[in-house]
């Protein structure tokens, strides 16, 4: 096997004249950049494979560029599901809070001039008053 030093001569003799003479130390630089966007790649088609739910297919079948504008849509897709929840979970907060002030309301004026009417009154104000913050 072959020394890193003895590769970097060999790969210098390979290119010859075709680099300048200040690229030749800049070969690990350029082991190191295309290492890096070695690693890049691969982290980008694992992310588009998990998007597509697959092991790769979609991509290897479509392309790169079509794989990520179909991800990019379905990505979309699913933040609108997402917010269409938190939406629905909102709606379900501010009904439920608001049930419970109608409950207290409603034994409210089963108590009048009491002390657990006055209380159920007060309560059922700050659970509106919370709600409208």
């Amino acid at each position: 096997m072959k020394s890193r030093g003895q590769k970097n001569r060999m790969l210098r003799r390979y290119v010859g004249n075709n680099m300048l003479m200040s690229d030749f130390h800049n070969v690990d630089d350029m082991r190191a950049k295309i290492d890096r966007l070695k690693r890049e790649r691969h982290h980008i088609y694992d992310l588009l494979a998990r998007i597509h739910r697959d092991g790769g297919q979609y991509t290897a079948e479509h392309g790169v560029e079509k794989a990520c504008d179909d991800a990019e849509a379905q990505v979309s897709a699913w933040l609108d599901t997402l917010n269409g929840v938190d939406a629905l979970i909102e709606q379900a907060r501010i009904a439920e809070c608001e049930a419970c002030a109608v409950v207290c309301d409603d034994l409210c004026r089963m108590l009048p001039g009491t002390k657990s009417g006055s209380m159920l009154h007060f309560a059922a104000k700050r659970i509106r008053a919370r709600l409208a913050k």
